[in-house]
């Protein structure tokens, strides 16, 4: 089969900024998801489900520009009740969710704020349990780039990673001690209205 060309090439701006933020609802045994397009034009998210029983997607949204949807997934599909979900957009736009229906000792969460003017995302962790929590999280373009949080129970902690040298691509995985199933990961491209590259290897 024919292979990718290696390096980076020179690619445009584009309109898209775009989130889907997820959370297990323990009381309805079920996991919720919310697409988020604050960009100018229309965008399609596609969800695909592992580790489910029956249909696994592709799930199909088209959100309008400032507009939102959302879903759920009941936790009874999936196997061993370990949910497994991918969000997947334009331009490399990826979210995964995996792990298993938490009790309310502990239950952490994600979410992705950008910053175009300072090529910087901000990554905010959350734990609505009643236990506190370690987060571990990698950065995919440098695997030097480990850093733990400890987070309290119903306490949230934010840090910053600088984009700018990858060209404003990200790719963030999330892990928390004692919970083997969970895993969050927030990868694709921070918009800022300039042109930019293709994504960088990693």
């Amino acid at each position: 089969m024919p292979a990718s060309e290696s390096g980076t090439y020179p690619a445009c701006a584009l309109p898209y900024v775009l989130d889907a933020q997820g959370n297990i609802n323990t009381s309805a045994n079920q996991f919720d998801v919310s697409f988020i397009n604050t960009g100018t034009v229309g965008a399609v998210f596609q969800v695909y489900a592992l580790n489910r029983s029956s249909y696994s997607g592709p799930w199909t949204y088209t959100v309008e520009a400032n507009k939102s949807l959302s879903d759920y997934w009941n936790g009874s599909v999936f196997g061993s009740g370990v949910y497994a979900l991918q969000a997947h957009g334009p331009n490399g736009f990826l979210r995964s969710w995996q792990g298993s229906a938490q009790t309310a000792s502990v239950m952490p969460e994600t979410k992705i704020t950008y910053n175009p003017t300072g090529n910087s995302i901000q990554l905010t962790m959350t734990n609505a349990g009643t236990t506190s929590c370690t987060m571990t999280v990698t950065n995919g373009y440098n695997n030097e780039d480990v850093r733990m949080y400890t987070i309290k129970a119903g306490g949230s902690v934010s840090d910053t990673w600088n984009i700018g040298s990858n060209a404003n691509w990200y790719d963030l995985k999330a892990t928390v001690s004692g919970l083997g199933n969970w895993l969050r990961r927030l990868a694709g491209h921070m918009e800022n209205g300039l042109g930019s590259t293709t994504e960088p290897p990693h």
